[in-house]
């Protein structure tokens, strides 16, 4: 607002001066971007210093963990049966043993960043040992379980204890379902499969013997026998009766002519069984000539030897002979009779003599 003068007053406006004021330099901005900028390089030295450290850290865990695998791989096949009791021992002390191979040329972070992964490892690897032994260990128990029950089925067919062996293996089995907390439909089953066995190994082992006296045992223990083995264990002891019938029926008639013992073998009703026994016969009528035949002919090398020598030929001897040879040697010592009472010179040589007859 413009302002009148007034005549006879001050002329001169008084306002208050305004001070200057001096301007003091910012330094402070300066030092913390220095020490912005300090923080960034040691930060960036620190990452640095992290990824070597990581690396090494997941380098050691690789190569711990490659290890191990390898090492469990074979401990496994060493440590089965009565020895896996020492895999749970002998695995915590790999991992030990590792932990101060593996870990002594690295430094603290890398050490604890090398953990961090391995710990895990670790622990599954000893859950899966455990695992494994307890596996291991009921397999190893079945496995003695059923060896057992073998080896009584085995000892009750040799020593013909078969009853005795049958109540031990029910005990067995019952045992083992116990142990393995079977249901009582699996301890049947397994009983079952268990007699069977001891019950056709027995049959085999008789019938070759006396397949009547196996018929008469399959008929008293055929509900304890496999049904589905039933059929081949009939068929294998009637096949061993007949074959113990043609023996004994070749043997009867073997003293008569080979036509007479071939028309009593076809008399024979079962099919199969006259079937074995002609063929019985006519093997055993080849071996009885055979067997003639041998003796024969030891009887006629005897005879000649004996003329060659001078000597007398026994009776006994010249009645092993066959009728030719006997004939051939009764016509030579006719005829040397004859030369030496015509004073004619006698060959005795048995080369000669055998080239003469």
């Amino acid at each position: 607002m413009p302002k009148v003068p007034v005549y006879g007053g001050p002329q001169i406006e008084r306002q208050a001066v305004n001070p200057t004021r001096m301007q003091t330099p910012d330094v402070s901005s300066g030092l913390q971007a220095v020490a912005r900028g300090l923080g960034e390089v040691s930060e960036g030295f620190d990452k640095i210093a992290l990824r070597d450290d990581q690396t090494k850290a997941f380098e050691t865990e690789a190569q711990i963990t490659q290890e191990w695998l390898k090492w469990d791989s074979q401990a496994r096949q060493q440590f089965r049966g009565a020895n896996v009791d020492g895999y749970e021992a002998a695995a915590q002390q790999w991992w030990k043993d590792s932990a101060e191979t593996y870990g002594k040329d690295l430094n603290p972070r890398a050490k604890a960043l090398a953990s961090r992964g391995l710990m895990g490892k670790q622990n599954q690897a000893l859950g899966n040992v455990l695992q494994f032994t307890a596996t291991e260990k009921e397999r190893h128990a079945d496995e003695a379980a059923n060896a057992n029950i073998a080896s009584t089925i085995q000892f009750g067919v040799t020593s013909g204890e078969v009853a005795s062996a049958a109540d031990q293996v029910r005990g067995l089995v019952a045992a083992q379902g116990a142990r393995k907390g079977w249901t009582t439909e699996q301890v049947q089953d397994a009983t079952q499969r268990n007699l069977s066995n001891l019950h056709v190994a027995h049959l085999a082992k008789l019938a070759e013997s006396n397949a009547e006296a196996a018929q008469t045992y399959f008929t008293q223990n055929r509900g304890e026998i496999s049904f589905a083995q039933q059929g081949k264990i009939e068929d294998a002891i009637k096949g061993e009766a007949d074959n113990q019938f043609s023996r004994k029926f070749a043997a009867d008639v073997a003293a008569k002519p080979l036509s007479e013992q071939l028309a009593e073998a076809g008399k024979i009703t079962d099919p199969q069984r006259r079937d074995k026994a002609l063929r019985e016969v006519k093997v055993n009528y080849a071996l009885v000539k055979e067997a003639q035949a041998q003796v024969e002919s030891q009887a006629s090398d005897s005879a000649w030897q004996m003329v060659g020598k001078g000597q007398r030929v026994p009776e006994m001897v010249l009645a092993q002979m066959n009728g030719k040879e006997r004939v051939q040697l009764q016509d030579y010592l006719k005829t040397r009779a004859e030369r030496v009472a015509s004073g004619a010179q006698v060959k005795t040589d048995p080369s000669d003599l055998a080239r003469d007859y």
